[in-house]
C-alpha cells in the first residue's frame, strides 16, 4: 500500500500534464500512487497520461464519461478510488519540487498535524523556474507556520496543490461540487476541515509547489472571484450560525488582498 495517494483532476490538459507528472515521479519519496482523473478531455491528455503510466506503474487513469465541469467532482472521485494514508492534491497544470512530498511527511512526522501545505511560486513559463525547481532544500533546517481557522477566514493562504491531509480526514469532508463554488470549492473545504476538527494546520516555508499562471485562469477573474467568494461567506456557518454582518468584513480582507497583490505582485503565496 502507498503512503501517499497524489489526486490529479484534468480537463484538457494536454499542453501541460506531461510536466505535471514528471514533477510528481520525480518525487525523492516514491512510496505513492498517481490518480489521474479525467474529466472527459477532448485533446490528448488521457493519451500522454496512459503514455506515462506504461513507463511508470504508479500512475492509474481514471477517464469519466461525461464532463462535470468543475474540478471537485473528479477530485472527490480520485479520492474515493485511493488507498494511501495521505492524500496529496495537485492541479493538471501546476508542477512540484521533487522534494515536496520527502518535507511535507518530515514535517507532519515531526508535528504531529494531519494537514499541510507549503509556499508556492507563480509562474508562467517553466524556463523561468528551472533553477528554482532544481535547489536543494535541508528539510532539518526549514520552518513551518501555523493556519488556524481562523486566519483562513481574513485570507485563504493554503494552495490546493500543496495540500497533504490525512485520508481519513478528506473522506469525511469531500469537496462542495455545488457550480457555484467552483474555483473556491477548496477554500471551502480547508476552512470546514479546520473547524470541524478544530486543529492548526502547518505551512513548511519553502516554495514547494510552482502554480502555473495560465491565461485564461478562472482564479484571474477577479469579480468573477469576488462573487464565489460573496457566496462562500453569505453561506458559510461557525458554530452553527451564519456570518451575517461579519460577511462583509471577510469580503473586504479579500478585495484588500486582491488588490495588495495586483498592485505590489509577490510570487510568494503569503
Amino acid at each position: 500500500m502507498p503512503d501517499v495517494s497524489v489526486i490529479i483532476p484534468t480537463y484538457n490538459s494536454a499542453a501541460y500534464i506531461a510536466e505535471t507528472l514528471a514533477s510528481v515521479c520525480a518525487q525523492t519519496f516514491d512510496s505513492l500512487e498517481i490518480i489521474v482523473i479525467d474529466d472527459c478531455s477532448a485533446d490528448a491528455t488521457c493519451d500522454i497520461t496512459a503514455a506515462a503510466a506504461s513507463n511508470d506503474s504508479r500512475i492509474r487513469l481514471i477517464k469519466l464519461d461525461r464532463n462535470s465541469g468543475r474540478p471537485a467532482v473528479p477530485r472527490n472521485i480520485g479520492i474515493r478510488a485511493s488507498c494511501g494514508k495521505f492524500i496529496a492534491f495537485l492541479d493538471s497544470d501546476d508542477l512540484w519540487h521533487c522534494q515536496k512530498l520527502e518535507i511535507q511527511l518530515a514535517a507532519i512526522r515531526s508535528s504531529g498535524v494531519s494537514f499541510c501545505s507549503s509556499r508556492m511560486i507563480r509562474f508562467t513559463e517553466k524556463s523561468k523556474i528551472n533553477r528554482l525547481m532544481e535547489t536543494h532544500f535541508d528539510s532539518s533546517k526549514i520552518k513551518t507556520s501555523r493556519v488556524s481557522h481562523k486566519r483562513l477566514l481574513h485570507k485563504n493562504a493554503i494552495c490546493n496543490s500543496s495540500v497533504i491531509v490525512a485520508r481519513e480526514i478528506i473522506l469525511e469532508s469531500p469537496f462542495i461540487e455545488d457550480m457555484r463554488y467552483k474555483a473556491i470549492e477548496d477554500f471551502h473545504n480547508w476552512l470546514t476541515i479546520h473547524q470541524r476538527y478544530g486543529f492548526s494546520s502547518i505551512i513548511v516555508e519553502a516554495p514547494l509547489m510552482f502554480y502555473r499562471v495560465a491565461h485564461l485562469s478562472i482564479s484571474r477573474s477577479k469579480l468573477l472571484m469576488l462573487k464565489r467568494n460573496y457566496t462562500l461567506f453569505s453561506e458559510y456557518k461557525v458554530g452553527g450560525r451564519k456570518l451575517g454582518l461579519k460577511r462583509f468584513f471577510y469580503i473586504g480582507s479579500y478585495i484588500y488582498n486582491s488588490l495588495r497583490q495586483k498592485l505590489f505582485g509577490s510570487d510568494f503565496r503569503q
